[in-house]
């Protein structure tokens, strides 16, 4: 039976990459020898069979004692198999191209996430390491910088892994744009997220929802509060509500306070069972975005979902305006007279929101699943 090892940030915590990796694992336990490490360390793991591991500091995934930790879990377990769940793990670089190791990077993100997110990274907390401060002040100073690093990191991705796994075909097209001649054949890999079975069906009142990590870069919820400020006069009966947790929340709180907002609720993060219970409407005002989970999940539970067009993942995931709206990047009095439209029209709602649920379906995991096998059994 052969063993591979899961390297993710978090496995418990509510998210998209953590959701994703715990159908995975649930599906893959029955066929596989399984373990996961994060960074984080965990208190209540899930009732499944798998070996866990901690590494020794959070604060930098790439500290030479979390690759030295990595190295010896690897080496020790015999994984033969190891997927990086975005993580970007150097730990690669300590075998060698001839071991039996194999290492699968899987771009959770749209690709030009690597660049954006050191372009914008945040400040070092107080005793960090270096190397930390390091990438912190060229990134603020050197901006080009920022490129050159991500670009020449997707290369030796590239060049290293057994497999590189992207969400869509559209990212797939853009990576090999990117890298045209850093790419061998056989080892970049199209499959999308996976969803889990969720009976739950919205009781479809008047809510309109964000759930997801509440930060600034990639999702610009400040958007959102300032599409809420144009539509909700016109509809008293309305509610905007948040569900997560992140660093932006209190700006958030501030601006809503500050634009004078009404019937605009920030609640504490929810289990995926009872996420969409009440809500009709979910929206999205994203800058980046990979295949987004939480427009996937609104779909299955019969939610509409609503984003800007910003990439050709979301195109997949909404059609033509079937299965959801799509907005032209970045209009938001054009999103917020979609939206009102919208949250005036129950009969198209309801139409939109059947045409989802079964759109939802492509995601299932017994679809998903069987690609995650075959690529293992290849590796």
């Amino acid at each position: 039976m052969k063993k591979v090892l899961f390297i993710v940030h978090s496995y418990t915590r509510l998210g998209g990459v953590e959701n994703v990796t715990r159908i995975l694992l649930k599906y893959l336990s029955t066929r596989y020898e399984l373990g996961v490490v994060t960074s984080e360390r965990e208190e209540q793991l899930p009732n499944v069979s798998l070996h866990y591991y901690w590494m020794p500091r959070a604060d930098d995934f790439n500290h030479p004692e979390n690759l030295d930790f990595l190295e010896k879990t690897i080496r020790e377990g015999q994984y033969g198999v190891i997927m990086d769940q975005g993580c970007i793990s150097l730990v690669y670089r300590r075998f060698r191209i001839d071991e039996p190791y194999r290492f699968a990077e899987v771009l959770h993100a749209c690709p030009k996430w690597l660049y954006i997110s050191r372009l914008h990274s945040s400040k070092p907390v107080k005793g960090s390491d270096w190397k930390c401060w390091l990438r912190y002040m060229s990134a603020r100073y050197i901006p080009f910088y920022c490129r050159f690093w991500a670009n020449n990191l997707r290369r030796e991705q590239l060049k290293h892994s057994a497999a590189f796994v992207v969400l869509s075909e559209a990212f797939r097209k853009e990576i090999i744009a990117s890298f045209p001649s850093d790419i061998r054949d056989g080892v970049l890999h199209v499959i999308p997220n996976p969803l889990e079975y969720n009976p739950l069906r919205s009781r479809r009142k008047k809510i309109v929802l964000y759930s997801g990590r509440l930060s600034h870069i990639d999702k610009r919820l400040d958007r959102l509060l300032r599409i809420w400020k144009i539509v909700e006069n016109s509809h008293p009966d309305w509610k905007l509500q948040f569900k997560g947790d992140g660093p932006e929340k209190k700006h958030l709180e501030n601006l809503a306070f500050h634009l004078k907002l009404k019937n605009v609720a920030f609640l504490a993060p929810e289990n995926i069972d009872s996420l969409y219970a009440d809500a009709s409407i979910s929206c999205l005002t994203s800058s980046y975005e990979g295949l987004s989970m939480s427009i996937i999940e609104a779909q299955q539970a019969g939610v509409v979902p609503m984003a800007f067009n910003i990439n050709g993942c979301m195109s997949s995931l909404i059609g033509d305006n079937e299965f959801g709206l799509l907005i032209k990047p970045f209009k938001e009095k054009v999103y917020a007279q979609a939206l009102g439209r919208l949250m005036d029209d129950k009969i198209r709602r309801d139409r939109i929101a059947d045409d989802a649920m079964r759109h939802a379906r492509l995601y299932s995991i017994d679809r998903i699943g069987p690609m995650w096998v075959e690529l293992i059994e290849k590796l």
